[in-house]
C-alpha cells in the first residue's frame, strides 16, 4: 500500500512577485531617498523595484520622453504598459501599489475636498526639498 504524500512534492507557491512599477527618484536627494526606503518598507507585496535618475539605463529609457520634466520630480514606470507618471499625478498609481496604503488611498483620492489633500502635501516636500539636481538655475523656479 503507498502512503499518501510520498513521492514528489509541489514546490511552494514563491513569495517572489512581479514588479507592477519602477519608482525613479533622485538617489543624490536625502528627501528623495528618504521617501524611497519609506515606499520600500511599504512594498510588502514587492511590486515596486527602485531605481535612481542617475542609473544610466533609467536615464535611456525614460529621459527622453520626458525632456527637461526628467530631473523635476519623482516618476513611476508602469511595467505592464510603459506608462510613466511623474510627481504628484503618480500619487495614486503608487498608493495602490503599497499594500498598507491602498485602502486608505482609494478612500483619500475620491472624497470631494480630501483628494486635494496628498497633492498638497506632494508639492510642499518638493518645493523644500534639497537636491543636486534641483540647484540648476533653470530648475529653481520649477516645482512638480
Amino acid at each position: 500500500m503507498k502512503k499518501k504524500g510520498t513521492g514528489t512534492s509541489p514546490q511552494p507557491p514563491s513569495r517572489e512577485r512581479k514588479v507592477a512599477a519602477t519608482l525613479v527618484y533622485d538617489g543624490t536627494c536625502g528627501s528623495c531617498s528618504w521617501f524611497a526606503r519609506a515606499v520600500h518598507r511599504l512594498d510588502t507585496h514587492a511590486g515596486v523595484k527602485l531605481a535612481t535618475l542617475q542609473d544610466p539605463d533609467i536615464r535611456d529609457r525614460i529621459a527622453p520622453s520626458l525632456g527637461d520634466r526628467y530631473e523635476q520630480s519623482f516618476h513611476l514606470i508602469d511595467e505592464t504598459t510603459g506608462k510613466v507618471r511623474s510627481g504628484e499625478d503618480a500619487l495614486l498609481d503608487l498608493a495602490r501599489l503599497l499594500p498598507p496604503i491602498k485602502p486608505f488611498a482609494e478612500v483619500v483620492f475620491v472624497l470631494p475636498g480630501v483628494r486635494r489633500i496628498p497633492g498638497v502635501f506632494y508639492r510642499t516636500a518638493a518645493a523644500w526639498r534639497r537636491c543636486a539636481l534641483q540647484a540648476a538655475p533653470s530648475q529653481t523656479d520649477k516645482v512638480t
